[in-house]
């Protein structure tokens, strides 16, 4: 059970050299955390919770980004997992499988943490982040994200299946901390995606989780490999125009948009610091 409310609509910053392109094709990039341009962005602080939760002898816990089932065996080690986890990432639902027979020693039971372990990685595939945030009218991230005003931001309906991977919500917020996360790889898994420093507060973000086996994979300017999630259509709720974008610009991205989806451009508020919004479309 998540402890926050998903927005109707979230947003997506996109500069005017690429950010046509990405309304014309119907399929925006998403970023493995390795290409994060923060550095301290999803490290995390390794601590073998594992020791203290998995006892040898006994039934081994394992978490899951995912449901997995009714837990089964010993109650009250599930429920010392469970606070566990929240404790670590108050906010995210938990869940977890257990390994039976129990492992019978702590060689053994590191063995299978590192092969299970190994094993996620392959079937899921690199797994990427489409960032996002709730904040379309935030000088700062126009600054940054927009260009210095001269790109444009996407508002995607929350409830598109564009937000659903194999059923599950794909959406997640950021929570931002004075610390880097602390935790097992079992516990941390994409959780420390979710943690960014402090001083991005005022980004809001947002965080769609999608494993590259869901993306489609894709040669990128300078010959890397990008992953691009497709838009559905009627994902699209409104566009907003940078007060600073040029024409040619403006042409592509009025020349891409669906039928119906609502265009605004921002402008300067007179005698303050606010950008406001007047209806072009």
């Amino acid at each position: 059970m998540a402890y926050f409310t998903v927005p109707p609509v979230v947003y997506k910053f996109l500069g005017p050299l690429r950010g046509p392109r990405t309304l014309q094709d119907m399929k925006i990039k998403c970023t493995p955390p390795s290409e994060f341009d923060d550095v301290f962005d999803s490290v995390h602080v390794e601590e073998l919770l594992v020791e203290e939760l998995n006892v040898p002898g006994q039934n081994f816990y394992f978490e899951l980004s995912h449901p997995s089932g009714m837990p089964i065996g010993d109650r009250d080690a599930w429920r010392a997992w469970l606070q566990k986890s929240v404790d670590l990432y108050p906010g995210f639902g938990v869940d977890a499988v257990i390994l039976c027979p129990p492992v019978p020693n702590h060689a053994a039971l590191m063995d299978f943490r590192n092969s299970f372990l190994s094993a996620l990685e392959h079937l899921e595939g690199v797994q990427t982040v489409l960032s996002l945030t709730d904040q379309p009218l935030n000088k700062l991230m126009w600054d940054r994200y927009g260009n210095g005003h001269r790109g444009f931001a996407v508002g995607f309906d929350t409830h598109s299946p564009m937000f659903q991977v194999g059923g599950y919500p794909a959406l997640r917020k950021v929570i931002y901390s004075a610390e880097p996360p602390r935790g097992p790889r079992e516990v941390i898994s994409w959780r420390r995606w979710l943690v960014k420093s402090h001083v991005y507060e005022y980004e809001s973000e947002w965080r769609g989780r999608y494993p590259s086996k869901v993306l489609e994979e894709a040669v990128g300017d300078e010959g890397q490999s990008i992953f691009l999630k497709s838009i559905p259509p009627g994902a699209i709720k409104s566009v907003l125009l940078g007060c600073r974008i040029d024409s040619n610009t403006e042409e592509q991205v009025m020349a891409a948009v669906e039928p119906g989806v609502e265009v605004w451009r921002c402008v300067m508020g007179e005698g303050t610091y606010e950008l406001k919004l007047e209806r072009v479309v």
